[in-house]
């Protein structure tokens, strides 16, 4: 008996020792430097739905997936940012190219040879 329990504990340390050791989960930033390795990943991920749920590696690849989005959103809202400055830009420089039309388009003040209409506007004669 004590001979069964012996060889048994044998066995199973060697079976233990023999086994595959386990390889440690890609982290997220790891798969979003490689979008192979992500794409793989969400594959085996999206074919097994059961085990996806608990998988260390498929929370991972989500986590990456919201974090690439995050950073795509950005670079767009970044980029609309930037194309509505050079709009205005060139809203003003067509405003300002109007404006300088239109004033030298008008004849220049000239005190001595502008026409006089007597009282002022709002001045009432006086009795």
């Amino acid at each position: 008996m004590r001979m069964t329990l012996v060889l048994t504990l044998a066995v199973g340390a060697t079976l233990a020792a023999c086994s595959a050791p386990k390889t440690a989960s890609l982290t997220a930033d790891e798969l979003l430097a490689d979008p192979v390795m992500m794409q793989t990943v969400l594959d085996r991920c999206d074919a097994n739905k059961a085990r996806a749920a608990t998988d260390v590696e498929c929370g991972n690849v989500r986590r990456a997936i919201e974090i690439k989005a995050a950073a795509d959103e950005a670079a767009r809202a970044a980029d609309k940012q930037k194309e509505f400055e050079r709009l205005r830009a060139q809203r003003r420089e067509q405003d300002d190219k109007l404006q300088r039309a239109t004033e030298s388009s008008k004849p220049a003040f000239d005190p001595y040879s502008t026409p006089v209409d007597g009282d002022p506007p709002g001045t009432a004669p006086k009795h």
